[in-house]
């Protein structure tokens, strides 16, 4: 009996936790380096969060490879509107496998980015976790 007091609040509590999660998840990948491909993965974005609101969808955008490039400090191309984006909550991660290769250095990259031991295991842990996979870009 006493076993079932203490399991019933445990259950209550993760079901609570879980019905505060995001109802969607997205992990996108982004390893383009053309403007019309960030646009498209930005625009991607804009429609997920459209269409099932911020407060239920989390989206990380995920950069590798040439994908890396949209994300430096000097590139302003699409700075604002990633900027405009992490305050609907969608964060931008860059793969620093990707960094060490090209020897880019973390400060070399806007302030909102987080870094990623490496961005295709990110993109594969977020999936093993039950996110949905979007390749942005083309």
């Amino acid at each position: 009996m006493r076993t079932i007091t203490v399991l019933i609040p445990l259950l209550l509590l993760q079901c609570i936790a879980f019905a505060q999660l995001p109802r969607h998840r997205v992990v996108m990948a982004v390893t383009t380096l053309t403007s019309d491909g960030w646009a498209l993965a930005l625009t991607d974005c804009d429609a997920l969060l459209a269409s099932f609101g911020e407060d239920n969808v989390q989206i990380e955008v995920v950069a590798y490879g040439p994908g890396i490039s949209m994300m430096h400090r000097d590139n302003t191309d699409f700075a604002s509107r990633m900027q405009q984006l992490t305050h609907h909550g969608v964060t931008f991660a860059a793969g620093e496998s990707t960094m060490r290769l090209s020897r880019a250095q973390a400060n070399e990259f806007l302030p909102f980015v987080k870094l990623v031991d490496s961005g295709p295991a990110e993109v594969v842990r977020r999936q093993e976790a039950g996110w949905s996979y979007l390749k942005g870009g083309f």
